[in-house]
């Protein structure tokens, strides 16, 4: 299988049909090889940061909240978007999605990958963080956009427990990010 680095396809046209809170519903037309115009949608949206939090008594942080589109709670990690006023820093923002939905902060940050969510119907990269040693500052301080109409709330689960049950998360991203915690603490031999 070759790993293809990059494409060749002429874009005729692009149009965003909607934009708010820095995703765009794109509409392209582009012409395949045979000269074939293809209609093509996507949601581009900013990079986004998934925390695993883990305190130094190897408990995991997990933020529980309505999730509108679900028509249902989740219980997810701490995640988040990439917003303009972190000028692309990724780490900064990582910390800021830790402390805004948890109110805890860590000084060990170590990236886990990026990762590609729904190639088909968006652009967005997830930033995986696991945060070692995390300490409650404060209660959480929500984001002014979604998060403060929404209720939230925090809990504390075993690091063992939940990678022996991974159904206590919801979401693939977030038990996917449960295997890479797991992994990287086993290979150093934190576990």
């Amino acid at each position: 299988m070759s790993n293809k680095t990059s494409y060749n396809l002429n874009v005729k046209s692009t149009e965003t049909i909607f934009s708010k809170f820095g995703k765009k519903l794109i509409h392209e037309k582009i012409k395949m090889k045979d000269d074939n115009v293809l209609d093509w949608y996507y949601l581009d949206t900013p990079d986004s940061v998934l925390i695993v939090p883990v305190t130094k008594e190897y408990k995991t942080i997990l933020v529980q909240q309505n999730k509108f589109n679900l028509k249902r709670y989740t219980q997810e990690f701490p995640a988040g978007g990439v917003d303009s006023k972190m000028n692309g820093n990724i780490l900064d923002a990582a910390k800021n999605e830790l402390f805004e939905e948890t109110g805890y902060t860590s000084n060990k940050f170590i990236s886990l990958g990026k990762y590609y969510l729904l190639p088909s119907e968006t652009n967005r990269w997830v930033h995986i963080y696991l945060a070692l040693g995390v300490q409650k500052i404060s209660e959480p301080v929500l984001d002014n956009q979604i998060e403060k109409y929404f209720d939230m709330s925090i809990s504390e689960f075993s690091l063992n427990d939940l990678i022996k049950d991974p159904k206590l998360l919801d979401g693939l991203e977030h038990r996917f990010a449960l295997n890479l915690t797991e992994k990287y603490l086993k290979e150093k031999k934190l576990i």
